[in-house]
């Protein structure tokens, strides 16, 4: 479980890293104001390609509308293959959670409906740069 615990919090220093490289080349950015969303989901291996699939009809679709989404990726977690990891870059906290709870529940419901059964999040988590 350590090693686990740490093998994550080497993957989330990566990915942060990464993505402060990326928003330094990203037009318009402003470095104080950027974050990150975490979300991590439990989905049985076989069932990984129709959920990514579903994903980025549905979920990319909708965020690409907002200016302040910068993309995302879908991370399969190396030590346990049933755990994917979202990790969603944007250039504003405060644009981010701006977008109405009405239509993220929207969306939430077509994308479970598009799958045919839901898929809570084990957990999320919010970063912003300092």
């Amino acid at each position: 479980m350590v090693k686990v615990k740490f093998l994550s919090a080497i993957l989330l220093c990566l990915l942060i890293s990464f993505s402060l490289w990326f928003f330094t080349v990203v037009e318009g950015a402003s470095p104080n104001s950027l974050a990150i969303e975490w979300l991590e989901f439990k989905v049985p291996v076989g069932e990984q390609a129709e959920f990514i699939r579903q994903d980025r009809s549905i979920w990319d679709k909708f965020l690409s509308q907002y200016p302040a989404f910068l993309g995302k990726e879908i991370w399969q977690d190396i030590n346990n293959p049933d755990r994917l990891i979202i990790v969603a870059r944007w250039s504003s906290y405060q644009e981010w959670k701006s977008i109405p709870d009405d239509k993220v529940k929207e969306v939430t419901d077509r994308f479970h409906r598009a799958l045919g059964k839901e898929y809570p999040i084990i957990s999320s988590h919010a970063f912003r740069l300092r």
